[in-house]
């Protein structure tokens, strides 16, 4: 698969996220995506005072979740571990791994009836 391909598989996943959390009422508060690093990224989403920080390590194929829960929402988040995702024993799409970074927003900041 071309840099390209694999560049636009990643945006549209991306994109495809963010529609489904605004639908909870949920927003995507930072995105990072280094292709270079095989492919890891990180994002911020949730609520303003209920975070959550995913984080796909491309190289180990693992994902990691951390929530935060904010008095105001300029306060600096204080990270705790949620779930880790270990997808190294098979070969994982974009839509899974979003799948899983998607279930713990949700359940971490409670999107509209949830």
């Amino acid at each position: 698969m071309s840099d390209a391909a694999y560049s636009l598989m990643y945006l549209n996943a991306l994109a495809g996220l963010a529609t489904r959390l605004s639908v909870d009422g949920l927003a995507i508060y930072s995105a990072r995506y280094d292709y270079l690093a095989f492919g890891s990224w990180e994002l911020v989403a949730g609520r303003r005072q209920a975070r959550v920080r995913a984080v796909w390590d491309g190289k180990e194929a693992r994902l990691d979740t951390f929530a935060a829960r904010l008095a105001r929402p300029t306060d600096e988040p204080k990270w705790r571990a949620v779930r880790d995702f270990d997808f190294s024993k098979r070969r994982s799409q974009h839509a899974e791994v979003f799948a899983a970074a998607y279930a713990v927003i949700r359940e971490q900041s409670g999107g509209e009836g949830g």
